[in-house]
């Protein structure tokens, strides 16, 4: 089914179309060692997650098997919790959250907070860090040197912590949510650690910036919010030069909690320039940042897609990113360092991981990348390295950027027999790509296969009901549905994310049901509440092609549009808002394109929306920016 609705205004045209990571400060392995509670060499046993009961931000816990303690008393086997992981199709990634693997070997530099059962990690991610062993399986000599360090201290310290009494007893056994899976491993990348698969922000892919928010309430000392502001810009700017993705200002806005805690997953990016909610978890470190990301959909929580696929690799959506800054750190009253750490952090804001950990990196590509995990202060500011470009392209190509395509939700009119009128249960699927090609429509998994089946023909798909259905109300899209299936568009080389072809709603349609002809496009109950009968042929004008209120729509597009049929004053109409926006009535959940023109004859594609509503509205209000044109 394909609805065109032309209104034109001055060059528009409205139709319906059927990680957080760190900034490190560098320390000393001794002055590290000392700054610990306790340092141990120990194996993950196991990875679980769970919400945050004050925040709901995943939280993580790893159980670790001490194989030896390095600093302080421990026992045999610890809880280790920390910020990050998955929960039923939904994350938070960071370079500063560790990436623990069942049967994984680290070092961890271990902080006992009073009263809380689990130990936290002293510098995050940067306090787990995996031991080498050669081909042999032997530790290699930079390790074997490294314990060796370990122990010497140990033997000098006189009075070595007791982390007994902060760590509960831990019961045996665990589920493991990583699953061992390699998932993009070596790409550089920030991984979720259950699937395997990096995540990536969709907006860039339809020529959409990503907006941004600045939180300017406290800064560096020495810094004004327009030189902050300017950082700020700088930092974006590296990442626009090398991938194309451009930033939306939003403005300056006091979050009123820590940037990482804000749980909108709007599609913005928050910048925190002070630490007043205590996000960051150590004093040696000065800035952090991450994003959250979601599958999109059930189906796709361990195969990914639903941030499409670049290059054969598959992505969840980033959904939400943050910064936050230390503002007490006095580097960064340096303008260019606070560039540099911005830079850095909102390169784990777009999905990189760092280029390394290790101190002295003896890689100069790796030590001298924009996302190498120690601040190199020295004036580069947001100067990217050889390493981070062709790194964060992998994710988001600077010139072959993925196909769109939109969520189509449909309401399958049901009967005695399966409906043949033209349009009713279809839907036309499009496909849309930045650059001229030549799109290949792809079906993925289906749900609900017993409540009927999809058939696609050219760039129609058509449902055919399994049994004569009676109405239904019409809940969350997402999850309550009857049937779905998947679909993308590719380009032959990238992949859209995969979209639903959803049936949310049934609605009974039986008339007319003569000469083979089953349903007309108007179900029985909307004719009942217009004209009193379900059928067209019991008065004038009651049929789909018909007018009956002589308002220029047809009763078939009156009830596509939800709009009377039978008032000539209810009208699908649009509104310019304050603010460049477009505002119109339109039908829960149905696909809304704006197309635009310099001569109101040539119309090209702009933008669309699937507009939301709760479960028992008929019709609700579809919204559109649109900045006008000179």
């Amino acid at each position: 089914m394909v609805i065109i609705m032309r209104r034109f205004i001055p060059t528009l045209l409205l139709c319906a179309l059927p990680g957080f990571a760190t900034t490190s400060l560098p320390l000393s392995e001794e002055e590290e060692w000392r700054a610990a509670d306790g340092v141990c060499r120990g194996r993950v046993e196991s990875v679980t997650c769970r919400p945050h009961p004050a925040t709901g931000r995943p939280v993580s816990t790893a159980i670790i098997i001490v194989e030896e303690s390095l600093r302080g008393r421990l026992p045999d086997r610890l809880a280790v919790e920390f910020p990050g992981g998955t929960i039923a199709g939904t994350g938070e990634d960071s370079g500063d959250f560790p990436s623990l693997r069942r049967g994984e070997e680290r070092v961890f530099h271990l902080k006992a907070a009073p009263g809380k059962p689990a130990l936290t990690l002293a510098r995050g991610g940067l306090s787990a860090r995996k031991l080498h062993r050669d081909k042999d399986g032997g530790l290699t000599l930079d390790e074997t040197l490294r314990l060796r360090r370990f122990h010497r201290w140990k033997e000098a310290d006189p009075t070595p912590p007791d982390l007994t009494p902060h760590v509960a007893a831990i019961p045996a056994g665990g589920q493991d949510i990583a699953a061992n899976g390699a998932g993009g491993a070596g790409t550089g990348l920030l991984l979720d650690p259950a699937s395997g698969h990096p995540a990536r922000w969709t907006a860039p892919d339809r020529g959409e910036p990503i907006p941004y928010l600045v939180d300017a309430t406290l800064r560096p000392a020495g810094v004004s919010v327009a030189q902050a502001l300017t950082a700020v810009q700088n930092a974006l700017a590296a990442w626009t030069a090398v991938t194309g993705i451009t930033f939306q200002y939003e403005g300056i806005q006091d979050f009123g909690m820590g940037a990482d805690d804000v749980l909108a997953k709007d599609g913005k990016i928050r910048i925190q320039l002070h630490d007043t909610w205590g996000s960051i978890p150590s004093a040696g470190i000065i800035g952090i940042g991450g994003r959250t990301w979601v599958s999109t959909d059930a189906l796709l929580d361990a195969i990914g897609g639903g941030g499409g696929q670049v290059a054969g690799l598959e992505f969840h959506k980033a959904v939400q990113g943050f910064v936050v800054l230390q503002n007490s750190a006095p580097q960064l009253s340096n303008l260019k360092t606070l560039e540099e750490v911005l830079c850095h952090e909102l390169g784990h804001v777009l999905g990189l991981a760092h280029s390394s950990e290790t101190f002295p990196e003896p890689n100069a590509v790796l030590s001298q990348a924009m996302m190498y995990y120690r601040v190199h202060a020295d004036n580069r500011g947001a100067t990217l390295g050889s390493y981070d470009p062709p790194v964060v392209q992998k994710s988001h190509p600077l010139a072959d950027t993925p196909p769109w395509t939109y969520a189509r939700y449909m309401t399958a009119h049901t009967g005695g027999s399966p409906q043949t009128t033209a349009g009713v249960n279809e839907a036309t699927l499009t496909g849309y790509d930045r650059q001229p090609s030549t799109l290949t429509r792809i079906t993925g998994p289906t749900a609900g296969a017993s409540a009927g089946s999809f058939v696609f023909t050219g760039d129609k798909v058509k449902f055919t009901p399994a049994s004569n259905n009676s109405d239904s109300g019409i809940g969350d899209p997402l999850t309550a549905y009857f049937s779905k299936i998947l679909y993308r568009f590719s380009d032959g080389m990238n992949c859209s994310p995969w979209q639903p072809v959803s049936i949310i709603a049934w609605r009974r349609d039986t008339l007319p049901n003569a000469a083979g002809v089953y349903g007309d496009g108007m179900p029985d109950n909307w004719m009942i509440t217009y004209w009193n009968s379900a059928n067209p042929a019991a008065g004038p004008n009651r049929g789909p092609n018909d007018d009956w209120d002589k308002d220029g729509l047809s009763n078939l597009e009156e009830y596509r549009l939800a709009t009377s049929p039978i008032r000539g004053q209810s009208r699908f109409d649009t509104t310019i808002l304050p603010g460049d926006l477009i505002q119109w009535p339109a039908r829960p959940w149905a696909l809304y394109a704006l197309e635009s023109s310099t001569d109101g004859t040539a119309w090209q594609f702009w933008k669309a929306t699937v507009p939301p509503a709760p479960a028992s509205a008929t019709i609700t209000a579809a919204t559109i920016f649109a900045p006008r044109d000179p």
